[in-house]
């Protein structure tokens, strides 16, 4: 979500934690919950030119490998009001699930980042996920 300003919530797309649509609270506005969306990792062919620059392929595609994808299970929200004066919300997003890896299982990977929930990104106009694994 974008405030006033023009500043954005950051919002992280986890995998490897299982939360049970349970929802974790940091406190002031910090979150961890569940969501869904899958990372694929195969190569995919598309047969014909986006109809314009920044629009998508058309289909049918077709993968080419067989590669693993990787399901997010939860999301990590930043709110854009949440202000740490000695970090950033980003930098507090990476802390929280450092913690996470340690306490819980070092298998949790963050797999996208954008700036709001995840499973509202199929409606949004702008496409704003982008892949940051750490």
């Amino acid at each position: 979500m974008e405030t006033a300003s023009g500043i954005s919530d950051t919002v992280f797309g986890i995998s490897g934690i299982e939360l049970n649509d349970e929802i974790v609270g940091f406190g002031h506005g910090i979150e961890l919950r569940s969501t869904y969306a899958h990372v694929f990792s195969t190569d995919i062919l598309a047969y014909e030119r986006p109809a314009s620059l920044g629009s998508y392929h058309p289909g049918p595609w077709q993968a080419t490998s067989h590669a693993y994808g990787i399901d997010i299970l939860a999301e990590l929200i930043i709110p854009a009001s949440f202000k740490y004066p000695a970090l950033t919300n980003l930098a507090v997003g990476h802390t929280i699930i450092s913690l996470l890896r340690l306490w819980v299982d070092p298998q949790i990977n963050i797999q996208v980042l954008t700036d709001g929930p995840i499973a509202g990104l199929k409606d949004r106009a702008k496409k704003t996920a982008r892949p940051l694994q750490c």
